[in-house]
């Protein structure tokens, strides 16, 4: 997502300072975030083509080879979490307490790679509705 996001709004567009984004679960509901900086008078634009991303994402399929990037990026990134000692004893911490076990790193490995293009657009749809969303602005004052 961060990949996608910056592709536009920072490299296509030139909207943005920086962007990003982050997921932060909960076994009942959870957080998503997107956060950018730019000029005040590009702020609009700027949402604008956040939400024109996350539409993409509920109407659009994933091809085969964007799946496939993202499925190993995010296998990467799980294997080197692994290796850091703290992020796996927080992982593991997380599981327990979510999820009453402990989950291999194999076994998310085996979920991702089933993981279809349907089946993002399905969680997409429901993550990314924008009814449902909420917006925080921090814009400074004039002096």
């Amino acid at each position: 997502m961060n990949s996608r996001l910056n592709l536009s709004l920072r490299e296509k567009h030139g909207f943005v300072y920086s962007i990003g984004s982050q997921f932060v679960p909960f076994t009942d509901t959870g957080s998503f975030v997107i956060s950018f900086g730019t000029e005040p008078s590009q702020l609009s634009k700027g949402i604008e083509l956040v939400h024109e991303e996350l539409r993409k994402l509920r109407e659009e399929k994933l091809g085969v080879k964007q799946l496939a990037a993202a499925k190993e990026q995010i296998m990467g990134q799980a294997a080197m979490a692994d290796e850091s000692n703290i992020s796996f004893m927080i992982m593991m911490g997380r599981t327990v307490l979510d999820l009453g076990k402990v989950t291999s790193l194999e076994e998310i490995f085996s979920r991702i790679r089933a993981t279809t293009a349907d089946d993002l657009m399905s969680m997409a749809g429901e993550m990314f509705d924008t009814e449902k969303m909420s917006c925080l602005m921090m814009v400074p004052r004039k002096a």
